[in-house]
């Protein structure tokens, strides 16, 4: 058995190679990596590697992939979810996005500002404003939206986005 410090090399140059073939939307390249990583076992302990393997894949626009990846992983974590909800933004499928952060928060992790950043691009895409406001009340009790302009502008947007332009200046407002 190799020592840590091979299996971190691995993790590494595995991740950089993922990295690349992303850059350049090899999903030929990318998924011979991906078998590899699989036949040493190298997923059983790396949520960056898999989440590597995850952005790789939505950057592919292979979502479908992308998702089977996250759903095998043993270890995921709320930048595994973050990156499929994105990639689903980037394709106008904010439902399944909302689906992703709803499963998310069952599993009991915790959304960080990437995540609420997302899934307000979600409500936006589909017009969930309900969720939307559901969400900007969760920013306002745990204090991230003061002072944070991407927040803000996500807010504004998904407000503007649903016409409902008075909320979209009360945030404006708040931030300041």
């Amino acid at each position: 058995m190799g020592s840590t410090s091979d299996f971190c090399k691995d993790v590494a140059a595995y991740a950089a190679s993922l990295k690349g073939c992303a850059e350049k939307k090899d999903l030929y390249k990318g998924t011979i990596i991906h078998v590899d990583i699989v036949k040493k076992g190298l997923l059983q302990k790396s949520c960056y590697l898999g989440n590597a393997l995850i952005c790789m894949y939505v950057k592919c626009n292979a979502l479908i992939k992308a998702k089977e990846v996250l759903e095998e992983l043993p270890l995921r974590d709320v930048v595994s979810w973050s990156t499929l909800m994105s990639g689903y933004n980037k394709e106008g499928q904010g439902e399944k996005a909302l689906s992703c952060f709803e499963q998310m928060v069952n599993e009991g992790l915790s959304p960080d500002v990437i995540t609420f950043t997302c899934i307000l691009k979600a409500c936006s895409c589909i017009g969930a404003i309900d969720n939307g406001k559901v969400i900007h009340n969760e920013l306002v009790c745990r204090g991230l939206l003061k002072g944070n302009i991407v927040l803000g502008n996500s807010l504004v947007d998904m407000y503007a986005k649903c016409c409902l332009f008075e909320e979209a200046d009360h945030v404006v407002e708040a931030l300041f």
